[in-house]
């Protein structure tokens, strides 16, 4: 925030502004960016408790004024003729699709945070998917080098090693379609996913613990969605997805879990974190499932238990920002 500040007062990247007028773009981003939890980043301590004590919950408030936003992370009320939707996490591509049908999958995610829609695009789609993930793991020129990204120790267990493609799904036209449907039910428009394709290879078993990664912890103090679609098979042993159920709620207690937390800590290392962890679920899947995550609820990668790998597309939708909280009304317009 003090870096953007001091960059708008700078003069230079106003001339620079003039001379390159698509630039524009790059400063909205960084304007209107959904806010992370680098606390520790707002200089001098005054300002992060500021910053705590009242932008976290005035950001909330608008988010709240956001129908479907309301609906999946504020409201904890469930249906009379959908409560034994509850229970189960698992759901077919009809439950999705058909508009008759839909309302299970999205009381689910609502109650739960979490959902999996199983057998979720077609052969021909898995097998475009298994390719990439094969070209990225054998390193085919096909890709520039500078596309595929290593992750550092700062960024995951030093006993893993993790590629990254960022990417889009322009070729993926089915994937792009669910995306699409899931982003406009919860988010409350549509809104273009971007693309991670990650393969995570065990080195070494025991794997060391990294908080935010093979942890429980959250990605953000406003509402979050998260999608990961799993090529292959992922057993208990091989790092499965996991998420606490109900987590994702933002309530009093959940608020104040940020505000209060004046040491930075939001994983499960924090002691105050136990109260939202009495829901701890390890999420098993068939290749070709695609899981529909609220990452602002609880979440990890369980570590790995035996010598594998595991590739899984995750995909984050940064477009929805700050200036998706200040204009609800015209979200709300969309979805009468």
């Amino acid at each position: 925030m003090i870096s953007l500040v001091k960059d708008i007062l700078n003069p230079i990247n106003w001339f620079k502004l003039i001379s390159e007028p698509g630039k524009i773009k790059i400063v909205f981003d960084r304007l209107f960016y959904y806010p992370g939890l680098n606390f520790h980043k707002i200089k001098p301590k005054i300002f992060q408790i500021f910053f705590k004590k009242y932008i976290i919950s005035m950001l909330n408030r608008l988010a709240i004024k956001n129908k479907k936003l309301k609906y999946f992370f504020f409201t904890d009320e469930i249906k009379t003729e959908v409560e034994n939707i509850k229970n189960t996490l698992n759901f077919d591509l009809r439950d999705l699709v058909d508009t008759n049908r839909q309302y299970k999958i999205f009381s689910c995610l609502s109650h739960n945070g979490v959902a999996i829609i199983n057998n979720a695009i077609s052969n021909e789609e898995n097998e475009k998917i298994k390719i990439i993930f094969d070209n990225i793991k054998n390193k085919n020129k096909i890709f520039d080098e500078k596309e595929i990204v290593k992750l550092n120790s700062h960024q995951k267990s030093e006993d893993v090693r993790v590629l990254v493609l960022n990417s889009s799904l322009k070729s993926l036209r089915e994937l792009r379609s669910l995306s699409d449907l899931i982003s406009k039910n919860v988010l409350g428009k549509k809104i273009d996913a971007k693309a991670h394709f990650m393969i995570h290879q065990s080195i070494k078993i025991p794997e060391k613990i990294l908080n935010g990664d093979n942890n429980f912890h959250v990605d953000r103090y406003l509402p979050n969605l998260k999608l990961i679609y799993f090529p292959y098979d992922v057993d208990i042993q091989s790092a499965p997805f996991s998420y606490s159920l109900g987590s994702h709620k933002i309530n009093k207690k959940y608020l104040d879990f940020f505000i209060n937390n004046n040491n930075n800590i939001f994983d499960e290392t924090n002691s105050e974190a136990k109260k939202f962890l009495s829901k701890k679920t390890k999420i098993i899947v068939k290749a070709n499932s695609l899981v529909l995550a609220l990452t602002n609820g609880f979440h990890g990668r369980v570590p790995f238990e035996k010598t594998n790998d595991r590739s899984a597309l995750f995909l984050t939708y940064p477009d929805f920002n700050l200036f998706s909280l200040f204009t609800y009304w015209h979200i709300n317009s969309q979805n009468k």
